[in-house]
């Protein structure tokens, strides 16, 4: 946590928008996912929506877009002892592929983080078609902390400072 301040992480979003998506409810930001590659790097929920299906909802848009980049198989890092996240991917269709000691990314450098790699196969859809009705995602805005509207959805993001 030391290593991922307020700050840092602020930065970093602005430095991967273009591979970000959030989940709205009723106009408010309710979680996030960003894809890199074929990874999924980072899936946030917020506490108060949590077995709602918005994890799964961001998961499925990341699982789109890894698979529309052309990758075959996906991948995420989950800190060993996080069993709900774990306990959650083999839920979703994932399965763990076994310890990893990941390179987590800092502004000053990475530092190693004893991880479990989850994977998931690509090539067939998802059983449940992803998602719930009443929950948009969409490409983040470029400005972080900006209001977001459903209008918006997936439309490319102006520039920073438009």
């Amino acid at each position: 946590v030391r290593h991922r301040c307020g700050e840092q992480f602020a930065r970093r979003a602005q430095r991967r928008l273009d591979r970000s998506w959030v989940a709205t409810s009723d106009d408010h930001v309710v979680g996030f996912v960003v894809a890199v590659d074929d990874e999924v790097e980072q899936l946030y929920v917020d506490r108060a929506e949590r077995g709602s299906g918005v994890a799964a909802a961001l998961l499925r848009r990341a699982e789109a877009e890894i698979r529309a980049g052309g990758h075959r198989c996906a991948w995420l890092a989950v800190v060993a002892g996080n069993r709900r996240a774990r306990a959650f991917y083999t839920r979703e269709g994932w399965h763990d592929s076994g310890l990893v000691a990941y390179e987590a990314e800092t502004e000053d450098g990475s530092f190693t983080v004893p991880a479990h790699r989850y994977e998931i196969d690509l090539r067939g859809d998802h059983p449940d078609g992803g998602g719930s009705p009443a929950l948009t995602t969409r490409r983040s805005s470029r400005r972080v902390g900006a209001a977001w509207s459903p209008q918006e959805a997936f439309r490319p993001a102006p520039a920073v400072g438009d």
